[in-house]
């Protein structure tokens, strides 16, 4: 077949060009399809209101760092001795200490100006009961300050202690800060 007779003049390379073109449109058009079958946001959704639940403020120690591993540079922060967790207006018995070994196993990349979280810290109340609180998030660094972070986080808790699995089904979210090595975040109930 010489390509000069082929239907419409159109070289190999055309038609390569040409198939393209035309699965890179029919994609298009199927995202669009997708995206209009649904509203953002869903109009029968209520927009969540949030309640305090409680605060928490602890302080650091030293990181330990693992460079470079295949994902991420890795941080083991451990939270000092001393930490306390206070709960909110309906939860004004709910307060203690942040015990040992709590700390944070966070990942950094080099291309993100601050961690992404993974704690978890051990909640002792004032009567004695436990509570293992797990945190997922990020923190971003302050442009231009280092030491400052904001952080967003997700925190849910297993416990045993009767008068208070009910928080065993609940996910908290997060709004804090960290100032030097000082950590101060309050959860949120989604309600």
């Amino acid at each position: 077949i010489s390509y000069s007779k082929a239907p419409h003049n159109i070289t190999p390379t055309e038609t390569t060009n040409l198939q393209y073109t035309s699965i890179h449109t029919i994609h298009r058009h199927v995202q669009t399809a997708r995206m209009s079958t649904i509203e953002s946001p869903h109009q029968d959704i209520a927009t969540p209101e949030l309640k305090i639940a409680f605060s928490i403020e602890f302080e650091f120690g030293t990181p330990v760092v693992v460079p470079n591993g295949p994902k991420g540079t890795r941080v083991c922060i451990p939270v000092n001795p001393g930490g306390k967790f206070q709960g909110g207006p309906d939860l004004e018995d709910f307060y203690g200490d942040i015990i040992a070994p709590s700390s944070d196993w966070a990942t950094m990349y080099d291309d993100e100006p601050g961690l992404v979280l993974n704690a978890q810290l051990i909640f002792q109340t004032q009567r004695g009961k436990m509570l293992l609180a797990f945190v997922n998030g990020r923190s971003k660094r302050q442009e231009g300050d280092s030491t400052r972070a904001e952080i967003h986080s997700s925190i849910h808790i297993e416990t045993g202690a009767e008068e208070y699995k009910w928080m065993n089904k609940k996910v908290f979210c997060g709004k804090g800060r960290k100032e030097g090595t000082t950590v101060r975040v309050n959860y949120y109930e989604i309600l």
